[in-house]
């Protein structure tokens, strides 16, 4: 999308906290006794490299990402929920193809809602998706990468 063709680069400070966070809460869950794990960057069968922030293997083998953003928090679920705001459409599309390049059907999103930085919002998300869900997402996904020419 056009919003994120930049006119200047990205702000360091804000990447950096952004890393900050990530390596701050992969310690959290692995001092709670979580067994995560941040894998090495892997390839995918179409040549594209890509790494997941997390792998988690408590129970249910699950892909996780990790994300600082300035957006507001204020139309995010409170209760569980089988649908997340449109908004967050990229990062579930991003999880969505991790998972199915590494064959796995769930997902683990965590969120830190810095809108209002004297009050930031955590939330989390445990994610789960169909067979169906992951094949059309990978298909539209390598459908725009060829459209502009990324992949052949």
């Amino acid at each position: 999308p056009k919003r994120y063709d930049y006119q200047t680069e990205p702000n360091p400070l804000l990447l950096a906290l952004g890393t900050a966070w990530e390596k701050h809460l992969e310690y959290l869950l692995a001092a709670n006794g979580v067994t995560v794990e941040r894998p090495e960057e892997f390839m995918s069968p179409e040549g594209i490299a890509y790494s997941p922030d997390l792998i988690f293997f408590n129970g249910v083998t699950r892909i996780g990402e990790i994300k600082y953003t300035s957006m507001s928090a204020d139309d995010m679920p409170t209760e569980p929920t089988n649908n997340l705001p449109p908004k967050l459409d990229k990062f579930n599309c991003q999880l969505m193809l991790y998972a199915f390049w590494l064959g796995l059907s769930d997902g683990w999103l965590a969120i830190l809602f810095n809108h209002k930085p004297w009050n930031p919002d955590l939330r989390m998300f445990d994610l789960r998706w169909t067979d169906r869900e992951l094949v059309d997402n990978h298909a539209m996904c390598m459908n725009h990468a060829r459209y502009k020419g990324m992949i052949k």
